[in-house]
């Protein structure tokens, strides 16, 4: 007799290896939960509906005392809890917000047209220095940045930097060239990075790490220093053969690091040691596959609306994917580093974080998660857990299946695979509502070589699966 422990699901889920290969306390399903600080599944909260918009709106910010959404025309009537600003642009009609940022708790925005047009607003006013004919040929490119007094700007591969303590103004202005200090701003100006490394073709975001600029093209990542004054601006490192194609997806991930989307997958830039000198690691390695198979069905303006967050109430990483989230548990103190995913039931357009909450706009409804109160609201959303085929380290020994036991808080049903070769062939084995280990065991029967628990939450309410037992007849010794 012997028997298979699942102790806890610290590894999340792992796409990485075969099901029947996948090591224990990793799952090969773990939908609509995370993994928390104790290494259990938890269900999710629910996407609670709390504002419903007039049409004629876009986009979604969080502004220093409300949040914000946009038109072009006059304010459509939006509900009185949300700003409206109006972004008019030569009668244009606006599709979407590329990107935005505070400056002195005023939002600087780009909106993008209908024909494709870019323009740049700053608390509803358009930045002159970027219509046509202004600047140095400039044309407004999707993101912008708010970094040490002043507003990053790019566009093609070039970065544009404000004056200081002046986000409208591009144009440079310098001390002693006889130049008129009114017509020009100083500390503004622009950097080619096309003249730094070869092959860049666009830059697509720009985001703090550490002490520099990390500036991102689809292929390369360049560190600079960047000071108030440009005679100081100094290119730190260059990694090539990494970059991202998704500008919103990147995002400061505790101290150190910052995530983000590249065509293989999730990645990190982080010190690689005490000289502060960047690399890449591959943190979504255990699940790039669904992440990059997801990608490749977006187009081009979806994956523009790629979004990458830090939920507030434990500080998860989402990657926000047009219907999909994928959510990042990481708990060193726990050992756990866990990816799980959300199925919200609707395609995510654009989200913010707002007061400790996460807000998700789709169509004219704004969702938020948890609910707007102080204790999280849950629905009838039914999570699935599904444990790889395990072996009790005798992959080849025929067993017999006696029973199982299951730590867990509401109510489960509870199936068992036991053939790894059909992932979608299962018996029903029992609905549980408690932890069943003061109890007899929970009787089943079949025999196989391997057996995946799966489990899939019943009714509306929290609910947690920590972890579980196989007992069976046959081969020897125990299980882990």
């Amino acid at each position: 007799m012997g028997t298979i422990w699942i102790r806890e699901l610290t590894g999340g889920l792992d796409t990485r290896r075969l099901p029947e290969v996948t090591p224990g306390g990793s799952l090969i399903l773990a939908r609509d939960g995370h993994i928390n600080r104790g290494g259990e599944f938890e269900k999710r909260a629910a996407f609670v509906k709390v504002y419903s918009l007039p049409p004629g709106t876009r986009g979604l910010a969080a502004g220093a005392d409300k949040l914000y959404v946009f038109g072009d025309g006059a304010d459509p009537g939006v509900p009185p809890e949300i700003g409206f600003q109006q972004l008019a642009y030569e009668g244009k009609t606006l599709a979407r917000i590329a990107s935005c940022d505070l400056y002195a708790n005023k939002i600087y925005a780009v909106a993008v047209y209908d024909d494709g047009t870019r323009m740049h607003f700053y608390d509803g006013v358009v930045v002159e220095d970027w219509k046509p004919g202004n600047g140095a040929g400039r044309t407004p490119g999707d993101f912008v940045m708010t970094y040490e007094t002043k507003v990053y700007a790019l566009y093609d591969t070039v970065v544009a930097f404000s004056g200081v303590g002046n986000p409208t103004d591009f144009d440079p202005f310098v001390e002693g060239s006889g130049g008129d200090p009114d017509t020009g701003a100083v500390g503004a100006g622009a950097i080619d990075m096309a003249s730094q490394v070869s092959g860049l073709e666009k830059l697509r975001a720009i985001a703090e790490y550490q002490n520099y600029l990390a500036i991102f093209g689809d292929r390369v990542i360049m560190t600079w220093v960047m000071d108030v004054n440009p005679e100081n601006n100094k290119k730190a490192q260059t990694l090539k053969n990494t970059g991202t194609i998704a500008p919103l997806s990147v995002t400061q991930f505790g101290d150190a690091d910052l995530f983000y989307l590249d065509e293989s997958g999730v990645r990190s830039l982080r010190a690689r040691d005490s000289s502060n000198a960047a690399a890449t690691t591959d943190v979504g390695v255990a699940v790039d596959n669904l992440v990059t198979a997801k990608v490749r069905t977006l187009t081009e303006n979806e994956r523009a609306r790629v979004i990458g967050l830090i939920e507030p109430l434990d500080g998860r990483f989402w990657l926000i994917v047009k219907d999909e989230i994928f959510v990042f548990s990481y708990f060193p103190g726990s050992k756990v580093s866990a990816w799980t995913t959300y199925s919200p039931g609707f395609n995510i357009e654009d989200a913010v974080v707002f007061r400790r909450k996460v807000y998700l706009r789709s169509g004219d409804d704004i969702y938020v998660y948890g609910g707007l109160g102080d204790t999280l609201v849950y629905d009838a959303t039914e999570p699935e857990v599904w444990f790889p085929y395990l072996d009790a380290d005798q992959p080849t020994r025929l067993k017999t299946l006696t029973g199982i036991d299951v730590v867990c808080s509401g109510t489960w049903e509870v199936r068992i695979g036991m053939q790894p070769t059909d992932l979608d062939a299962t018996d029903k084995v029992a609905v549980v509502t408690e932890t069943t280990l003061n109890r007899e065991r929970i009787p089943a029967t079949g025999q196989s070589t391997h057996f995946s628990l799966r489990f899939r939450g019943v009714g509306p309410g929290p609910k947690k699966l920590s972890s579980a037992v196989i007992h069976y007849d046959g081969g020897d010794g125990e299980g882990t």
